[in-house]
């Protein structure tokens, strides 16, 4: 997906050069992050007590448990998910949203990942707000592979539910301004049909 950034001097006495230079560095500052989110779940989808627990069908507790110490070392995440191919989550990180047990099928970032190439691939979901969450959530996703051999079949996928309002606005918010040009100004990040995602 394509992000844009646009800083808007609404007093029209901001160097030009500035804002293309300020635009163009929060753009490094969410392409890396969001880089990384999407390495974090495709090397999710090859660990070792996730794909045993897929593969064996069983009581799930040992994914769940795996999930959850995932989770606290990543806290840009809402939550972990791990679901069969029929879509439905047989274990989470997060027990507050209570996500265990439903069926996600229908969902992009499931949809996306099941027509991905294999687990070398990532798909997601665009910013979009959760009903769930209650927050503006990118959910990234991965298929998982018997063996987490991606030649091999693919048995169910992995979702991360990532924080994005409190990343992005973190970013626009921050933005290399002087307080005096910060109250004339205004910073948006927008995706490739103009809807704004981040706004300060």
């Amino acid at each position: 997906e394509k992000l844009g950034f646009a800083i808007e001097d609404k007093a029209m006495s901001i160097n030009g050069n500035k804002l293309a230079n300020l635009a163009l560095s929060n753009i490094r500052l969410v392409d890396r992050n969001l880089f990384e989110r999407a390495a974090d779940v495709r090397w999710w989808a090859t660990d070792e007590i996730l794909v045993n627990n897929l593969s064996k069908n069983d009581s799930f507790s040992e994914a769940s448990k795996r999930l959850e110490i995932m989770l606290e070392s990543y806290p840009v995440y809402y939550d972990l998910l791990l679901c069969d191919k029929s879509g439905t989550c047989v274990a989470s990180a997060a027990p507050k949203f209570d996500l265990s047990g439903h069926n996600f099928s229908q969902k992009p970032w499931f949809k996306n990942a099941m027509v991905s190439k294999d687990g070398t691939e990532y798909a997601f979901e665009t910013v979009h707000y959760s009903q769930t969450i209650r927050d503006y959530t990118i959910t990234f996703s991965c298929k998982v592979h018997e063996c987490a051999d991606p030649e091999k079949p693919v048995i169910g996928v992995i979702a991360a539910v990532f924080k994005w309002k409190e990343f992005v606005q973190r970013i626009v918010n921050e933005t290399g301004l002087t307080e005096e040009e910060k109250e004339k100004t205004r910073v948006l990040i927008c995706d490739d049909h103009g809807n704004i995602l981040a706004d300060t």
